[in-house]
C-alpha cells in the first residue's frame, strides 16, 4: 500500500534525517518529557548537552511528499 501525503495527496516516500556527530551520523531519536539537567561536561565540551535516559529512545521514521515536500515525522515502538 502506497502512503498518501495529507496536504496534496501526493505519494510519500521513505526516508530518515541524519543527526550529525563528530565523525559520525546517527538516525534522530525522540524522547518523551522535558530534558533533565544540562549535562555540565557536555556544556563545557561542546556548547550543550542535556542528560536522557537512553533506554527511553525511539528512532525516528521520517517520510517526504514526493510532490509539496511535507516532512511527517513518526516514533513508533
Amino acid at each position: 500500500m502506497t502512503k498518501k501525503c495529507s496536504d496534496c495527496g501526493g505519494t510519500l516516500e521513505s526516508g530518515f534525517v541524519p543527526d550529525m556527530s563528530y565523525g559520525a551520523a546517527f538516525q534522530s531519536s525522540w524522547h518523551a518529557g522535558e530534558p533533565d539537567e544540562k549535562s555540565m561536561l557536555d556544556y563545557l565540551k561542546f556548547g550543550q548537552g542535556i542528560k536522557y535516559d537512553r533506554t527511553q529512545l525511539i528512532l525516528i521514521e521520517a517520510w517526504r511528499c514526493c510532490d509539496c515536500g511535507l516532512l511527517k515525522f513518526y516514533a513508533n515502538n
